[in-house]
């Protein structure tokens, strides 16, 4: 979530067990758990670099 937010993501609503991010036009979908499995955040962190 730190490495979405210093990337410039912003929050748009919540979702059914996600919430959803926007940056520079692209939808993310974050799962709302305390830990997100390391592939998981790879996963995200790798959608948010190509946005």
């Amino acid at each position: 979530m730190r490495q979405l937010r210093a990337m410039g993501a912003v929050f748009v609503r919540p979702g059914g067990g996600h919430d959803i991010y926007e940056l520079r036009g692209s939808l993310l979908a974050v799962p709302r758990h305390r830990e997100i499995n390391e592939l998981t955040a790879a996963s995200i962190l790798k959608k948010a670099r190509n946005a």
